[in-house]
């Protein structure tokens, strides 16, 4: 297949806003102390949260680009994928170069292969000339038990807390080295009305990945959890 690529526009907020669709599902994500992202079904809509829940993430922008094309010398066309996440600078400084996403249902990925492909092409060679990556995404990938731990955590990132519930529980966990979430509250808190005012700190500390756990399992209060390192509570 040859593609040519004739142009691509790209707007900070994205190419075009999200209209609503009674055939299909929009609306928005919201993002603490950053724009909302825009998604056109609930299949985006569960990948900005996985994208936004990743502490490596540095933005999320839907509708990032238009990409305009051509197949052999045939008419123009434009392809505008789902999702452009960017990262922060790794430990060693590095920054990951960022991944151009599509998320779209296995069925129709099969279904529609040939109409989809073009568009994708060209996009791989946009991502190729810039460095950039570009994933195309189903629900296999998408919505898994991470993504279901992910929809119970991340509204603890806002929980609020004075740091010093967060001190106790980090220093606690730091004697223990490994324990669980109803373990650590207990050997922490010696009243359980205090215990239940901490429950929130200790999620927030796991989304903050100051509190490590295995979320590629399905969470719960006898998951193991212990202390990442450096903790930003921590000595």
């Amino acid at each position: 297949m040859e593609i040519t690529l004739i142009s691509v526009t790209e707007k900070e907020g994205g190419v075009r806003p999200i209209p609503m669709n009674y055939r299909s599902v929009t609306g928005r994500v919201e993002i603490p102390d950053e724009p909302t992202v825009g998604f056109e079904s609930t299949l985006e809509r569960d990948l900005a949260l996985l994208l936004d829940f990743d502490m490596t993430v540095k933005r999320v922008i839907s509708q990032p680009l238009r990409i305009e094309f051509r197949v052999g010398l045939g008419r123009k066309r434009a392809y505008t994928p789902d999702l452009l996440a960017t990262f922060h600078p790794s430990i060693s400084g590095e920054t990951p170069s960022p991944i151009l996403y599509e998320a779209k249902y296995a069925d129709e990925l099969r279904e529609r292969a040939s109409d989809l492909e073009p568009g994708f092409c060209a996009a791989r060679m946009l991502c190729e000339q810039r460095g950039w990556s570009f994933r195309v995404v189903d629900e296999r990938h998408i919505r898994t038990t991470y993504l279901q731990n992910v929809q119970k955590l991340r509204h603890f990132r806002t929980y609020p807390d004075d740091g010093r519930s967060a001190q106790m529980l980090t220093d606690t966990l730091r004697e223990l080295g490994t324990s669980t979430p109803s373990e650590l509250l207990a050997a922490t808190f010696m009243e359980r009305t205090n215990r239940a005012q901490a429950v929130g700190a200790m999620w927030r500390l796991v989304c903050e990945q100051v509190i490590g756990v295995n979320l590629m399992s399905a969470i719960t209060m006898k998951s193991e959890i212990w202390l990442t390192e450096p903790s930003i509570y921590g000595e």
